[in-house]
């Protein structure tokens, strides 16, 4: 039975993930047929590449795109999903990561459950404001529009 249950709850994460990158995938290639949403910039190439979430790998296709005026390259899907240049890890994997080393056998006295708890929010915090103060000082938005202008 035990064989069974890990069996089905492999497959059901990978079906999560698929479910992901079709997603994903789809916005992806709107951005590429409509070329009214990314006036002034034409289609590169197309890459795949793969980010670890909380649900597992996520695996995808997504289009590099150039503008025409300042000649910069982009992948509007990472823009669009406000994911990082060169980012290998999700925030939600990232927060499963703290909130599970918080709840290992390493932090199992109540009494420093709080403190841990505390740490854990500055921590989240920290990588946040981290992520936002890389975006205001490359000069980005929080929009598609910023990368579309």
């Amino acid at each position: 039975m035990a064989e069974m249950v890990y069996g089905d709850t492999k497959e059901v994460t990978n079906l999560g993930c698929s479910m992901i990158a079709e997603e994903w995938e789809s916005y992806d290639e709107i951005l590429r047929k409509r070329k009214d949403l990314r006036k002034g910039w034409y289609i590169v190439r197309r890459d795949e590449t793969t980010i670890t979430t909380s649900l597992g790998d996520v695996t995808y296709s997504r289009t590099l795109f150039k503008n025409t005026k300042s000649g910069n390259s982009c992948y509007l899907l990472d823009k669009l999903l406000e994911i990082e240049p060169h980012t290998g890890m999700s925030e939600d994997a990232i927060d499963r990561m703290l909130e599970e080393t918080v709840d290992s056998k390493h932090y199992t006295m109540e009494k420093e459950k709080p403190l841990i708890h505390c740490i854990l929010m500055q921590m989240r915090i920290m990588y946040r404001c981290s992520i936002w103060k890389r975006r205001v000082i490359s000069g980005n938005q929080e929009s598609i529009q910023s990368c579309l202008d």
